[in-house]
């Protein structure tokens, strides 16, 4: 109930920064209501635009007049990035840098589909990757369209049978450049597009303007 009470009255602080915002055009934290998958920047937001990001959950900045947002309310930032360090044994960069990935592969919908049905999941495994996913949910007890399901599989997946990225990531400082670093090494060697450099590039920027900096804020919270 106090964390609830300390939630709430932060909702209420970041209401009223929103509102200086859009006279001052300066970076702040608060929540976006329609949450794209990619979650880059909607450029000269109106007031329509502004009314639905006080009102929502999902965390936002606003930089420059330009506003970016992630799929998650600022309870399930914390819970998946806290769940991530624990079971990666990762910092907060190397967090940031994974789910800035998921952020662009789903929006954090563990029941997406791509590729016309061949893609699924939060990371949209393909292939074999989907049916290995779908065995570990379900021997493990876990619906392999849940994202406590599919979060497992991914420390898994990273642990077993992607040892490369998962010490690309895992051993990133914990800074900036540390998250910018793991949301390009996640990107390139795990989800493995054809062109990891440009498939990373609004991954790494939306890591370091939003991702990064609002884990950083809440753990100071």
């Amino acid at each position: 109930m106090f964390v609830m009470k300390l939630l709430s009255k932060r909702l209420q602080i970041q209401a009223l920064a929103l509102l200086l915002c859009t006279l001052l055009l300066a970076p702040v934290w608060g929540a976006v209501s329609a949450c794209a998958d990619d979650g880059m920047p909607m450029a000269d937001a109106n007031d329509d635009d502004l009314e639905r990001l006080r009102l929502s959950q999902c965390v936002f900045t606003i930089v420059d007049g330009e506003v970016y947002w992630m799929s998650l309310t600022e309870e399930e930032l914390w819970e998946y990035s806290e769940y991530l360090k624990r079971e990666l044994d990762i910092n907060t960069a190397a967090a940031a840098g994974i789910l800035v990935n998921i952020q662009f592969e789903s929006g954090f919908d563990p029941e997406k589909e791509g590729d016309g049905g061949d893609a699924y999941g939060i990371c949209q495994w393909r292939g074999e990757r989907k049916r290995q996913m779908v065995k570990f949910c379900l021997d493990n007890d876990f619906s392999p369209s849940s994202m406590d399901g599919q979060l497992a599989f991914l420390v898994h997946d990273l642990k077993e049978n992607y040892i490369y990225p998962y010490d690309l990531v895992r051993l990133v400082p914990n800074s900036w450049e540390g998250a910018m670093d793991a949301a390009y090494n996640f990107c390139a060697y795990y989800e493995v597009p054809a062109d990891p450099d440009a498939e990373s590039a609004d991954r790494v920027e939306l890591c370091d303007v939003l991702y990064y900096p609002a884990l950083v804020d809440l753990e100071e919270f």
